[in-house]
């Protein structure tokens, strides 16, 4: 449960003090570009959320759309149903931007987080009574926290500490961000590859429009290790899930880097009901092929040793079982592994393409629902007890229905014609017409936590 409060403190942020406090500073909301100079060069991933446009869009909701007059009081409530008290002043500007970036501290990524500070006496009380944030340093009202844990936790301490009072070499002096950051999207950020396996320097940014978040980017590939290839089909898109990418995703090889490919389409799944022991037997419609052999072969070396799997080499399947039992086939040859259902052993790719993409995805959430097809054993038909497992299922498969707000999610990321920039082009698109994206997302995220509150009610 502490999780979904700390989630619950996000939306308080998000929902409770921006409202108020815009209707004051409606017309002289400015992005803050000074906080970048906090960023140290070190940085391996910057992100930007602009706080002024993600307000004005949620007051304009608030104020003018009137298919929002319960939905948003209804957020307002759960969020401020939580363990953190409607009045409590927690002394952040939430009309400045904010500021996340990670630096890299041996094997972990350490992220942080820079506010502005209005009232240091009221954000020093808050933190300590959430215990939210491992460490932080406040300097002339600008606060780094430290977000995430890691070994050397004294000299991140120290270094923190060296950040807020600007003691660090600064991310400007390799990178001007306001030459690249627009002021004008909800969220933008960068990232820098260690490796320039694939591309050197990316960003990216994301909008929150009508009926739509999008997501657009662009990643520098000059100087990059390798020139990818790309995907000649187009993924499926009349099925739940299907991804498609030539990015290496487990080998770190430069023969697999070249040639790697992973594919994968999910249909649905058969759910058989019987009298055993565990009653639900699992068949997902799913067929994935993939490249990388010598990773999986790793994987099905170890395999057996995690407890509820079960690797059948003679009968080429695949069982785990915990509370259900998950079964599949597969195939592992010298030059692809491949994963199936015996009923989706046929030809399960899309359209030839001839466009330069290396990653493809699209989702449709319904039909995950949708194709799920129960079925009866009939040779050893379910018992009463294990009817009412498969009810308690569905009604958890029912609740997720209601939560759902999204009709798609899509992703590519292809090459530039002239191959020196790898360009990301995404949308999540929700189901509602008459609404905004940043309100569906709010709802949907706020009903998913009650959701969750009440599946863990039925354990």
């Amino acid at each position: 449960m502490k999780k979904i409060v700390n989630y619950r403190l996000v939306f308080y942020f998000a929902m409770v003090f921006p409202i108020v406090y815009s209707v004051f500073n409606f017309s002289i909301l400015k992005t803050n570009t000074s906080l970048y100079k906090y960023i140290p060069q070190s940085a391996k991933q910057v992100i930007e959320v602009n706080s002024k446009n993600l307000i004005n869009k949620v007051v304009f909701q608030y104020f003018y759309n009137e298919h929002y007059n319960e939905g948003i009081k209804a957020v307002k409530s759960k969020v401020t149903n939580s363990s953190i008290d409607k009045n409590t002043d927690i002394g952040v500007d939430f009309i400045s931007n904010v500021i996340l970036f990670s630096e890299e501290w041996g094997s972990h990524h350490v992220w942080y987080l820079v506010v502005k500070v209005i009232n240091d006496e009221s954000f020093k009380r808050f933190i300590e009574s959430q215990k939210l944030i491992k460490e932080y340093a406040l300097v002339n009202g600008i606060a780094v926290c430290q977000l995430t844990v890691t070994e050397q936790q004294t000299e991140v301490k120290a270094h923190l500490i060296k950040i807020a009072n600007l003691k660090v070499k600064s991310f400007d002096a390799k990178i001007d961000l306001s030459t690249y950051f627009n002021t004008e999207n909800d969220v933008n950020s960068y990232v820098s590859s260690s490796t320039g396996q694939y591309f050197i320097d990316g960003f990216s940014s994301v909008n929150f429009k009508d009926t739509l978040i999008e997501l657009k980017g662009e990643h520098i590939t000059i100087g990059s290790v390798v020139e990818l290839n790309t995907l000649n089909t187009s993924v499926m898109k009349n099925i739940p899930f299907a991804f498609s990418t030539t990015l290496n995703l487990f080998d770190d090889s430069k023969k697999e880097i070249e040639d790697s490919y992973f594919n994968v389409n999910y249909h649905g799944t058969n759910l058989v009901i019987s009298n055993n022991e565990v009653p639900i037997h699992i068949y997902p419609q799913v067929k994935l092929f993939a490249s990388n052999v010598n990773y999986w072969e790793k994987w099905f070396d170890k395999g057996n040793q995690f407890e509820g799997l079960k690797i059948d080499s003679l009968e080429n399947r695949i069982d785990f079982t915990k509370e259900v039992t998950f079964s599949v086939n597969y195939k592992l040859d010298k030059e692809y592994f491949t994963l199936f259902s015996n009923s989706t052993v046929g030809n399960d790719y899309g359209l030839k393409s001839t466009s330069n993409a290396v990653l493809s995805l699209h989702v449709n959430p319904e039909l995950f629902i949708e194709n799920i097809n129960y079925i009866d054993n009939e040779l050893n038909p379910p018992s009463m007890v294990s009817q009412l497992k498969v009810n308690v299922m569905k009604n958890v498969i029912d609740e997720i229905v209601m939560v759902n707000k999204v009709k798609n999610i899509n992703l590519s990321i292809k090459y530039s014609d002239d191959k020196a920039k790898l360009l990301s082009e995404g949308a999540i698109v929700f189901k509602e017409k008459k609404g905004h994206s940043i309100i569906e997302a709010l709802l949907m995220i706020v009903d998913l936590m009650s959701s969750i509150e009440m599946i863990e009610g039925l354990e």
